[in-house]
Order: structure tokens, then C-alpha cells, then sequence
């Protein structure tokens, strides 16, 4: 009888935790950023890395377009992207604005250091 229970409670929580997993991966909206195109930015505020000021949506008003790259020093691809985002910010008229995610700061500076 205890047997019987046991592999019923086991079924039964596998079937709950692959139903979550389907569930989960059927859900793409929650990153889907479609809708946001064209919209305009409300107001933001961003602290410096090395400066002691704040950037703010003014700053993003100085140049005709600007291009907020999200970074962190764990990521390799931003690490390869690197480079291309910095000749592009120098031939183009466009302002490059990188933030900083998830990291420690003295992380953060050495990698932008080894770059």
C-alpha cells in the first residue's frame, strides 16, 4: 500500500514539474519587447561608471541616435562585441551609451581595462 502511494506521489510530481517546464516554455511574451518599438522613453537615470554624475533621458538627447549596450564582464559575447561597438560609435553619428549588469565594479574595470 505505502508502495503504491509513493510511486502515485512520484508520478504525480514529475508530471507537475514537466507541465511547469511546457508552460514556461510556451510563455515568450514575457520577453517579448515587440510592442515597445516606437515608443518613446519616459525618463531615465543611470549613475556614471567612473564619473560621479548621473546620465539621464537629456543626455540621450544630444545626439540623433544612441545606442544603449547592456554588458557584463562574465559575458564573452559582449567581450567579442566589444571592439565592433567601439568603431562603429567613432564612424558613425551615433552615441554609445554601455551599462553595466549584474557585476561588481572592480570586475566591471578590469575588464573594460583588458579590452
Amino acid at each position: 500500500m505505502k508502495i503504491k502511494l509513493v510511486k502515485y506521489i512520484v508520478v504525480i510530481f514529475f508530471l507537475f514539474v514537466i507541465s511547469v517546464f511546457f508552460i514556461g516554455l510556451k510563455k515568450d511574451s514575457i520577453y517579448n519587447t515587440q510592442g515597445l518599438v516606437g515608443q518613446k522613453l519616459t525618463e531615465i537615470r543611470i549613475d556614471h561608471f567612473s564619473e560621479k554624475k548621473i546620465i539621464n533621458d537629456e543626455d540621450l538627447k544630444k545626439s540623433k541616435f544612441t545606442l544603449i549596450n547592456f554588458w557584463a564582464s562574465w559575458c564573452g559575447p559582449c567581450r567579442e562585441e566589444h571592439s565592433f561597438l567601439i568603431k562603429l560609435n567613432e564612424e558613425k553619428n551615433l552615441r554609445l551609451i554601455g551599462v553595466n549588469f549584474k557585476d561588481k565594479k572592480n570586475n566591471a574595470l578590469k575588464f573594460l581595462n583588458e579590452l
